[in-house]
């Protein structure tokens, strides 16, 4: 019996060892390229994102505002950039449901690789859960900016 236990812990040893020292299996090392590039995505998105939204001084009242636009058109923020950019966030939100379910199908002969597939899980949920916080904000931003284009309009207009 006590002979068994060291054969179980020398070949848990020598398969911690080789884990260590082996490669990651190239459907896992392709995997773990996809997530990453898609947080890059997301991360130069929320960039994007934030340059577009800093184009409008919060301090300034509506009608401000709405004067700022009639006399500099030029400075509008268009409601079509925001669709772009909400656009472009629900498709990278598709991806990370993808790479979710591709989790799922990861070989991982060892529990280091599982692990890795774990962590990269976590990262693909916490990107997601942001991604609906980013949706929502972006949803209510375009309602404001699309109420500006419209007074904008009106103000325009009858001139």
């Amino acid at each position: 019996m006590d002979s068994e236990i060291k054969i179980f812990s020398l070949r848990h040893w020598w398969q911690l060892t080789r884990a260590a020292v082996m490669p990651l299996n190239a459907e896992l090392r392709l995997y773990r390229h996809d997530c990453k590039s898609l947080v890059h995505r997301y991360e130069a998105l929320l960039e994007d994102i934030s340059s577009h939204l800093k184009r409008i001084d919060r301090t300034e009242s509506e009608e401000e505002w709405v004067d700022h636009l009639t006399n500099n058109p030029a400075a509008l923020l268009d409601s079509f950039g925001l669709y772009q950019l909400r656009s472009d966030l629900e498709t990278i939100t598709s991806e990370c449901d993808t790479l979710v379910d591709r989790a799922e199908g990861q070989a991982t002969v060892y529990s280091q690789q599982r692990e890795i597939v774990n962590l990269l899980l976590q990262q693909l949920q916490t990107l997601k859960h942001y991604s609906t916080k980013v949706d929502h904000a972006l949803d209510q931003y375009e309602r404001k900016v699309i109420s500006y284009e419209e007074e904008l309009a009106s103000n325009v207009l009858p001139n």
